[in-house]
């Protein structure tokens, strides 16, 4: 009986295992995650902690409530995994700019990371569609965009938001992609600016001074090698003869001793209280105007309502009678072809023929 009830007892607490593993596998799976309230004993009856994920697949912090983006990646990446990707035709081509186009600029405004703020760049190379039939982003259109503040310890890179590009005639798109430098990776570097001296300065000078109170106080108790002295001198007017004692329990040189060990010991206090309010000061990264940047999209651009499908319009042409236009290479201009002119030609970045 004992042998069968330890089994049932086996059997129970193995079938309570699986079922807890069963429902952690499906809050990981699901669009919203939650957490355990065994992992927070001390939290009592409180709300349990949630991680929501939007659309886009970015993460959505609920408020009051502590998310591990580690987990939401995990369900975000196994929600993807999972699903069929079905393969669709752009019938637009001459008006599309497909996600991944880099958009290539230089900036308007300098960046101070000390606080967020606006930022404008100017693209600097056309920007053309996906088959290279028309330049949708003309050089010369304006991007605007903005950059965060709240810089982390050791972070070499500002982070910035393009919001909108604004062509000259008046055509805005909003984009709200992120930038990139040169070569694509994410941020935009620039100076740093530790904010050493600020930091560590005060505390430097503070313990030097303290030190040297201490050093000061060591050679007033070892002056005399610890021992009294008493020095006799015989008054002028009075004719009394006055013994004055040094060293020891309450003298002068004692009196010095404490007035330096209490100053040490305060300017020691000091020094760590301004070390504990300057050591969290953010760095400060600089980015100068003139800087290359590069906007890497992260969305399809569709500019089909600004522009006639170009189908229709050779279909008409030849309804009035006029010659068969010469065909276009379908294969898409992934790089925006350069003439071996100078730069400054106006045929300069046309597309090849």
């Amino acid at each position: 009986a004992r042998r069968k009830q330890a089994a049932d007892e086996e059997a129970r607490r193995k079938a309570e295992e699986a079922e807890r593993q069963k429902a952690m596998w499906e809050r990981l799976r699901s669009n919203q995650m939650i957490t355990s309230e065994q992992a927070n004993p001390a939290a009592g009856h409180d709300q349990p902690a949630q991680a929501q994920i939007a659309a886009d697949g970015q993460l959505v912090p609920v408020p009051g409530a502590d998310t591990d983006p580690n987990k939401a990646f995990l369900a975000q990446s196994e929600k993807h995994s999972n699903a069929m990707a079905k393969a669709r035709v752009f019938r637009r081509t001459d008006a599309l700019i497909p996600e991944g186009t880099m958009i290539r600029g230089f900036l308007e405004t300098a960046i101070n990371t000390d606080l967020p703020g606006m930022v404008r760049a100017v693209a600097r190379e056309d920007v053309y569609s996906l088959d290279g039939r028309r330049i949708l982003i003309p050089k010369g259109s304006r991007l605007t965009g903005e950059y965060r503040s709240g810089i982390a310890r050791g972070q070499k890179r500002v982070f910035i938001v393009w919001n909108r590009v604004i062509r000259s005639d008046g055509v805005s798109v909003d984009i709200a992609s992120p930038g990139a430098d040169r070569l694509g990776r994410g941020g935009l570097g620039g100076r740093v600016d530790t904010h050493w001296l600020e930091r560590y300065g005060n505390a430097i000078m503070l313990s030097v001074v303290g030190g040297v109170s201490e050093y000061l106080s060591s050679l007033a108790d070892t002056g005399s090698d610890g021992q009294q002295q008493q020095v006799t001198t015989v008054d002028p007017v009075t004719g009394q003869t006055v013994t004055t004692t040094y060293g020891g329990s309450g003298s002068q040189r004692d009196a010095r001793s404490i007035a330096f060990d209490k100053s040490s010991t305060a300017l020691q206090q000091l020094a760590q209280e301004a070390f504990r309010d300057t050591q969290t000061i953010p760095p400060t990264i600089y980015v100068d105007q003139g800087t290359p940047v590069v906007v890497f999209v992260r969305r399809d651009l569709d500019f089909s309502e600004l522009y006639a499908d170009p189908v229709e319009e050779e279909l008409a042409r030849l309804k009035r009678g006029g010659n068969p236009a010469k065909a276009i290479d379908p294969t898409p201009l992934l790089v925006t072809p350069r003439s071996e002119a100078d730069p400054y030609d106006p045929g300069y970045g046309t597309p090849a023929k």
